[in-house]
């Protein structure tokens, strides 16, 4: 596959992921977790219709539509899609755009907390 079409794709299955949370997990930070309700509702609405990506250096240099960062009510916050396997647990995607081999787990959490979360087992 090209890269212009792999990457197409790629954001294709990311977009879809992010505004439907069909298609894969979604984990949040214990911080996340601890705010009201309400509030959680509205950054997840957000996170489901944000459309104001682009390349960060860090975590999406190729705009993946992978990561987004934004700030609603004072909370600083990162969602970051990644790509792990179905075959190894553990052990990420060798193929992205072919959902017989990845899941994609969307990962909410605010920007100043480090560190992996754990992926729920099914």
């Amino acid at each position: 596959m090209e890269r212009d079409t792999f990457l197409a794709t790629l954001r294709e299955l990311n977009d879809n992921f992010r505004r439907t949370f069909i298609g894969g997990a979604i984990i949040v930070s214990p911080r996340f977790e601890a705010l009201d309700a309400e509030l959680k509702s509205d950054i997840l609405w957000r996170i489901r219709n944000f459309d104001a990506f682009e390349p960060n250096e860090e975590w999406d240099h190729e705009n993946e539509h992978a990561y987004l960062a934004f700030n609603y009510r004072g909370c600083n916050l990162v969602a970051l899609i990644d790509y792990w396997s179905l075959d190894e647990p553990g052990a990420y995607s060798d193929d992205a755009t072919n959902a017989a081999v990845t899941r994609r787990v969307l990962t909410v959490k605010f920007a100043d907390e480090r560190g992996d979360l754990s992926l729920p087992s099914e």
